[in-house]
């Protein structure tokens, strides 16, 4: 997953070459680049990497111009910018908290909020600065690609809605943090299921992002509040090897073509992240009520056949070990 650049807020941290993070005040890594520790429930959390946003803005007011020609100026509401962060998965499956947040939202429950805060830290991970946030929505969940042929890491983005944010002085002290996972979570390492269809096939799914819009409304003192509203699952793009693509066009041609696409015609499945060289599934993201949109013989550009598959999903769940 690509890093943006475009968030502000630890450009202090370009030139620090390293992070530092503590458990049981031991050393256990060193990683390039701007990072934060998240801290959940009151606890840190995680690694996280490109962290920003979460700044105040006042909302301006122009009024009519008056007998003087003048156009006077206020500020009405105040708004709080997104807070976006990437964190592997393996970072994530190490912080029950955070996989509770990802899972609720994603299952649509309504009114899921969670208070904490982003701590940067210097090279011997001391915090230097602190953003707090209350009652936060994960407004997107944006999913990797994944591949046979890559050789990234699995990492999602997070975008996080705040009611309110607060920034502080860093306490000047090592943030502690957790152990991650021994093994890296791979783009490559991949499988999707689907019931009573052969799946051996795909080599490919683009990534996506579950998304929940948010309703505008006043919240307290002159902060603007964002009531959750409806959950945005995106369609699921594959691309399966055309020796493994025949099980594709036959449902293709029963749920489309002949129009037998009832509920009884859906499937359940799931996409499951595997342990690189074991046969271990280390989290999966389940899909319920799948339909087949589109399958057609994809552009060669050069490579082996292909199949394009478009697939909808009503609901998800999402779970990691």
């Amino acid at each position: 997953m690509s890093r943006r650049a475009r968030r502000p807020w630890l450009l202090a941290l370009a030139s620090v070459v390293a992070v530092v993070a503590w458990s049981r005040g031991d050393a256990v890594e060193v990683r390039s680049g701007r990072q934060a520790v998240l801290e959940l429930e009151g606890r840190p959390c995680a690694l996280v990497e490109d962290a920003g946003g979460g700044d105040a803005r006042g909302d301006l007011v122009l009024e009519p111009p008056g007998p003087d020609g003048v156009v006077r100026k206020h500020l009405g509401g105040v708004h709080y910018e997104d807070i976006v962060f990437d964190i592997d998965l393996e970072a994530v499956a190490t912080c029950p908290s955070l996989q509770d947040w990802i899972r609720d939202t994603v299952r649509g429950l309504k009114g899921v909020r969670r208070t904490g805060a982003l701590s940067e830290v210097d090279a011997q991970g001391r915090e230097r600065m602190r953003l707090i946030f209350t009652n936060a929505t994960l407004a997107e969940i944006a999913f990797p690609g994944l591949d046979t042929a890559s050789r990234g890491r699995a990492a999602i983005t997070l975008r996080a809605t705040p009611e309110v944010t607060r920034r502080s002085k860093g306490t000047g002290v090592p943030v502690p943090l957790g152990r991650g996972k021994s093994k890296p979570w791979l783009q490559s390492q991949f499988r999707l299921q689907l019931d009573g269809l052969d799946t051996r096939g795909v080599v490919k799914i683009e990534p996506f992002a579950v998304r929940l819009r948010l309703l505008s409304g006043a919240g307290p003192s002159r902060d603007i509040a964002k009531p959750p509203g409806t959950l945005d699952i995106p369609n699921l793009s594959l691309l399966v090897s055309e020796a493994f693509a025949e099980p594709f066009y036959a449902w293709h041609e029963d749920f489309v073509i002949r129009g037998n696409s009832g509920p009884d015609h859906e499937r359940n499945g799931a996409v499951e992240w595997l342990s690189p060289g074991v046969n271990g599934v280390l989290g999966a993201l389940r899909l319920h009520q799948v339909g087949i949109v589109q399958a057609v013989p994809a552009p060669l550009g050069g490579q082996t056949a292909r199949v394009q598959v478009v697939l909808y999903v009503e609901r998800l769940d999402f779970g990691l070990k």
